[in-house]
């Protein structure tokens, strides 16, 4: 009996930890999960794929700001919910931009892309009107935003070096 205890724990512990990072997955369609898999060989298209779902996220965002007339009881809860999706739409990128850079795939022109949309998106982040009920959220979109950012461009750099120096070597 002694021995069944620590490994029902342990059992329990591993269940609730796999349940919690699952719903911190983001909620993409069947439709979204299949483009990423239909580009996962391809890293600029990926890019551009998940440059396009964060869009989407702003898009909602401004949208639902923009209204005026009939505002949702729950506008600043469904605008909570879009930037923690952006957030986390934002750190699914880096990772995979992290992996690529790390493989020296050839990224460049997508992370120039990545940069001006970036910057689109902590204007829109930064023009949105104050709430309580999402300004935290949105300090974190803010701030996830904007490491994207810093590392893109370092990474930018990187890889102008990395395939400068390889096209030096062929040349010698």
């Amino acid at each position: 009996m002694r021995k069944l205890i620590p490994f029902l724990i342990c059992t329990v512990i591993a269940t609730c930890s796999t349940l919690y990072a699952q719903s911190r997955q983001v909620p993409l369609s069947d439709d979204d999960t299949e483009q990423l898999r239909e580009f996962a060989d391809r890293p600029p298209e990926r890019i551009k794929v998940y440059l396009k779902f964060i869009d989407e996220r702003i898009t909602s965002i401004k949208s639902l700001v923009a209204i005026t007339r009939g505002v949702p009881e729950d506008r600043p809860a469904q605008i909570h919910n879009l930037m923690d999706e952006f957030t986390r739409l934002v750190d699914e990128l880096q990772d995979n931009l992290d992996g690529y850079a790390d493989h020296h795939d050839d990224i460049r022109k997508a992370l120039s892309r990545v940069l001006e949309a970036d910057a689109e998106w902590q204007n829109a982040l930064n023009s949105l009107p104050p709430n309580p009920k999402y300004d935290f959220m949105r300090k974190t979109a803010i701030d996830a935003a904007a490491g994207m950012q810093d590392d893109s461009k370092k990474m930018l750099s990187e890889q102008e070096q990395y395939f400068k120096d390889i096209k030096k070597r062929k040349t010698e």
